[in-house]
């Protein structure tokens, strides 16, 4: 069953980015080349396999934006150019500037997928030096006798591997390390629906409604950009004929600007970089370095509102944003808005890695977002606005929200209601207009399903009461009238609710009221203008009818469960286009069939219909079960519903409807069917 559906977090900038699920297999091999380079071993070499030039460059920002590797190993990126330059000049010129005494220095070289697209002499010439590759790493070495050149990754396409193996034995016989990833390599980006699913509970002898985490209301939203004195009007031209020494900067931060530099067409990100290191050398007074590293990192929050790679701009707005902060921490801001601003906008874009990121890091950036909020909010006293203290307290509970979705902890809802509420104090404290009481609105509606959510933990029926009353606040604003799509995902988390709360007490009532909910969101989610939340709704009322039918009087029980026949299948059909829902479709197909089941057994059933509907029930659990193949425990359930339909076949229709039920079952299943039977 479709839990609460809570408006989710949906900011702008989360929009317009998806990207596939990793493989299993790609995370091993990323963990693999990690830990490889975190040996800090000397002179090794390394292949790292993918054909996909934009996912390589994602594992290599990955690479150099973890600060895990080891203390002993600085990583840093060279983007190898296809000229007639020297493999080895171009690593000796990418070669930090600094690096601690203790560091081996291992280097990323990238940019060869682009050398298929050169002429033969010039590919025939990068081979050639690939040959000399091994005997120039002594060399190399002793010109950086104070910090040894550790590993080398190349990353290389698969057929450059193969000409690698042919036409480059020498170079071969030296690698240690193939490193090969499959057409997605990790780690990944990834889009996660707003509406999050967990699996239905099922008996044999109950349909469970399937949970869907209810849809929440969150407003993260960045900061205005503050103004802030330009950049230097050095041109791009000047900037980039004069070679730079990084001194200053973090190479960290350097090489990520210089994978990511083409997200911002027409910036020219690398060169405003080197105008902040040459700032750097003037010392400037005040706060000056600092405003300029938060406004290039807010050149790449505001790059966020756009279609672009979600994961690499806000990694180097991170990483700008730290900088900032580090500056700060010498010379304070002399706007205190300043700092304020730039920790919220670092929280956000924490929150956005939490969502999109692998999911493997999904709980520390949400960890470290939430950590940014807090040190934001205890700046609002240099800014006292009860707006901003609203938002930033909405926001950092909807980043627990999250975490609580993602580590199932009852303390994380504990701290996500105490920030709700907090928001909602503040809010109380502003003048009355139609922004706030839509935000006042918003929360209610989070805090409704940041209760929900807390009842499947502790005290349910006390958390149940209270999310009812934050979802009846916001529907005092989200009227039909107002926004009839916000105010039906309402009804619904409603309807989910109260269904919830019938497993308390007072039953009866609570499934009807339960009922009128869900009605009341079909009204509006119909096929054609919300197909998924009509799907998840019809859902839902089959199974408040199903365990309404349980509580009625058997003459009433047969009309009851007819009507969630007729809701099932409104969900199977209108589920039927769609791509995303956010229930379980095979759930809905098995729980089906064991209303088909219990009706057709009804002692108030028609003999004449019996059958039909025992056959109907097979059917359904059929689906169920091919549906689930990969879910064993859940094709285990569909299966004891088709003995249980079998021997009922037989009870009603003899040995000739048995032998019909046993002709539709896959010739896989018949044998243990036989046996069970």
């Amino acid at each position: 069953m479709s839990v609460p559906l809570a408006l989710s977090p949906s900011s702008l900038m989360a929009s317009g980015v998806t990207s596939p699920e990793p493989s299993s297999w790609n995370q091993q091999v990323y963990q693999r080349l990690k830990l490889a380079i975190a040996l800090g071993l000397r002179r090794q070499i390394f292949l790292a396999v993918c054909d996909d030039k934009t996912h390589a460059s994602e594992l290599a920002i990955a690479l150099q934006s973890e600060a895990d590797l080891s203390q002993s190993t600085c990583l840093a990126s060279i983007q190898l150019a296809p000229t007639q330059t020297e493999i080895l000049e171009q690593i000796r010129q990418g070669l930090p500037q600094r690096v601690s005494s203790n560091s081996a220095i291992c280097l990323q070289l990238l940019g060869i997928a682009d050398f298929t697209r050169k002429s033969a002499n010039l590919q025939w010439s990068f081979l050639r030096q690939l040959r000399e590759i091994p005997q120039q790493l002594s060399q190399l070495d002793a010109e950086n006798s104070d910090d040894s050149l550790g590993s080398l990754v190349f990353w290389i396409s698969r057929p450059w591997l193969y000409q690698i193996q042919h036409s480059a034995p020498e170079f071969w016989r030296c690698c240690t390390g193939v490193f090969e990833f499959c057409s997605e390599p990790l780690p990944s980006h990834r889009q996660r629906p707003l509406q999050h699913s967990s699996a239905s509970r099922q008996t044999i002898t109950t349909p469970r409604p399937q949970k869907t985490v209810p849809q929440a209301t969150v407003s993260i939203s960045a900061s205005a950009s503050p103004s802030t004195p330009s950049l230097s009007t050095t041109s791009p031209s000047t900037a980039s004929s004069e070679p730079i020494l990084w001194q200053f900067v973090p190479m960290s931060l350097v090489q990520l600007v210089t994978i990511t530099q083409d997200e911002l067409p027409g910036h020219q990100p690398l060169e405003r970089l080197q105008q902040i290191e040459r700032l750097h050398r003037l010392r400037p007074p005040g706060d000056r370095l600092a405003s300029q590293y938060q406004e290039f990192a807010n050149l790449y929050r505001d790059r966020l509102q756009q279609e672009c790679d979600l994961i690499k701009c806000t990694r180097v707005g991170i990483a700008a944003y730290r900088e900032a902060l580090k500056s700060w921490q010498i010379s304070p801001p002399e706007e205190p808005g300043r700092l304020l601003a730039t920790f919220n906008d670092l929280g956000t874009l924490h929150w956005l890695l939490g969502r999109h990121d692998h999911p493997d890091r999904r709980v520390a950036e949400l960890e470290a977002s939430i950590q940014a909020y807090q040190q934001a909010i205890a700046t609002l006293d240099t800014v006292p606005k009860p707006d901003i203290a609203t938002t930033l307290h909405h926001n950092l509970g909807s980043v627990w929200a999250d975490l609580g979705r993602a580590r199932q902890q009852a303390n994380d809802w504990q701290q996500a209601i105490a920030a709700f509420k907090t928001a909602l104090n503040h809010s109380q404290r502003q003048a009355n207009s139609p922004s706030r009481l839509a935000q006042d609105a918003s929360i209610q509606n989070n805090l409704g399903t940041a209760y929900w959510s807390l009842a499947q933990f502790e005290a349910p029926q006390s958390c149940l009461q209270q999310a009812i009353a934050a979802y009846e606040a916001a529907l005092t604003y989200y009227t039909c009238d107002r926004d009839e799509m916000t105010y039906a995902m309402l009804q619904s988390n409603l309807g989910t609710a109260y269904w919830t709360l019938s497993d308390s007490g007072k039953s009866l009532e609570n499934l009807q009221r339960a009922i009128i909910a869900y009605q009341e969101a079909l009204t509006y989610r119909t096929p054609e203008r919300f197909p998924a939340g009509c799907a998840a709704t019809q859902n839902n009322l089959g199974t408040a009818y199903w365990h309404l039918a349980q509580q009625s009087p058997p003459e009433q029980a047969i009309a009851i469960l007819q009507q969630a026949i007729n809701s099932y299948h409104t969900a199977i059909d209108v589920a039927a286009s769609q791509t995303a829902l956010s229930f379980d479709l095979y759930a809905t197909h098995n729980n089906l069939g064991l209303t088909h089941y219990y009706l057709g057994v009804h002692p108030q059933c028609d003999p004449q219909h019996r059958l039909g509907h025992i056959e109907a029930a097979l059917e359904q659990h059929l689906a169920a079960f091919h549906g689930w193949r990969s879910q064993p425990q859940r094709q285990k359930t569909a299966q004891d519903a088709i003995v249980r339909t079998l021997r009922a076949c037989y009870d009603f229709g003899g040995m000739a409807a048995q032998g019909k039920a046993l002709n539709q079952l896959p010739a896989t299943l018949l044998p243990e069917m036989m046996a069970r039977l």
